[in-house]
């Protein structure tokens, strides 16, 4: 069905409420995400790339961004799957943490631990940014990707000023979500897990937060092109095995995603919906000389440069993970 046609029910005023949440298996995911299970926006290098491997390259390029080394202390906010932990761990030898909310994310991803052998390393725990005020011991890094809080409807401010307490000064923190454009959106879509395009947040709304809860912008990037990229290939694969995944759901909600889908690839390629990674640094206790090391350290040169020895190349090359 051509995603038009999708569309066409927004005329009737229709509201979709269904069951997608993350509580469902996880082949069920993997199925049409990928065998990278990344919830977010991949990087296409060429438009022939496939999927897994552009999520790799954007998986590396979150990395990048972050200056993820052996001796920082890194937390994904929304771990979803794993993937982003995991690479932090495997491929940058990262103390690393995530936090999760769902049962069947909490155990795929402890499971996914064993597996690779980085139980020492890494580990996953329930929790929100709201649980952060929990935490002791302050983190170097941090990042949150995907379908996070910021689409539900929540204190922006309040957010981001949970995260900036447990950042460390001079630390890093990746925030990649969806925004809405300052014109009204054709869509009236919920989810039952409460995600509806009429709460994605506006950049400038976001931006104003951040700089309210005290962060420096490092580096603002759009990737409107690549997530509508991203889209055409979920909801190709979500329509090839909707006999599979009705069998381990119900039909109704592989119909609601295929709608929700739908909707997004529309919006995006209309320019109502895009996606932003935004790097913003704690700044340092003031000091000139500490300001001028952290501003120097991110100067000059590409913020994020995959290098012909980037661990996802050597990753496909080997077939390991």
């Amino acid at each position: 069905m051509h995603v038009r046609t999708f569309l066409h029910l927004r005329q009737q005023r229709a509201v979709v409420s269904s069951s997608i949440r993350p509580e469902r298996p996880y082949e069920f995911y993997r199925l049409w995400l990928g065998s990278s299970m990344v919830f977010s926006s991949a990087y296409f290098q060429t438009p022939e790339e496939d999927l897994n491997h552009a999520q790799e390259t954007g998986l590396e390029r979150i990395c990048n961004k972050l200056q993820l080394t052996k001796t920082d202390r890194f937390l994904d906010l929304n771990c979803n799957w794993g993937s982003l932990l995991l690479h932090a761990g495997a491929f940058h030898e990262t103390p690393s943490h995530g936090f999760s909310q769902s049962n069947e994310q909490l155990t795929t991803v402890e499971l996914r631990l064993v597996e690779t052998g980085l139980t020492s390393r890494c580990a996953v725990h329930r929790g929100t940014y709201k649980d952060l005020q929990e935490v002791r011991v302050p983190f170097t890094k941090i990042a949150s990707v995907g379908f996070t809080e910021l689409a539900l409807d929540v204190q922006h401010l309040d957010y981001f000023r949970s995260i900036y307490q447990k950042l460390s000064p001079g630390g890093l923190f990746l925030v990649d979500f969806v925004t809405r454009s300052s014109s009204p959106l054709d869509l009236e879509f919920e989810t039952g897990s409460g995600f509806a395009y009429r709460t994605l947040p506006k950049l400038s709304l976001i931006l104003e937060s951040v700089e309210k809860a005290g962060f420096v912008i490092a580096n603002i990037e759009e990737l409107r092109d690549q997530f509508e990229a991203t889209l055409r290939l979920w909801f190709s694969a979500l329509a090839k095995h909707r006999h599979e995944l009705s069998r381990m759901t119900c039909r109704r909600s592989v119909r609601a995603w295929e709608l929700c889908l739908a909707c997004a690839v529309e919006s995006t390629r209309a320019g109502q919906i895009s996606l932003y990674q935004i790097l913003l640094r704690r700044p340092l206790e003031y000091s000139p000389q500490k300001e001028a090391s952290a501003a120097a350290s991110q100067a000059g040169g590409d913020l994020y440069p995959l290098p012909d020895s980037m661990p996802v190349r050597a990753r496909r090359e080997t077939g390991s993970w």
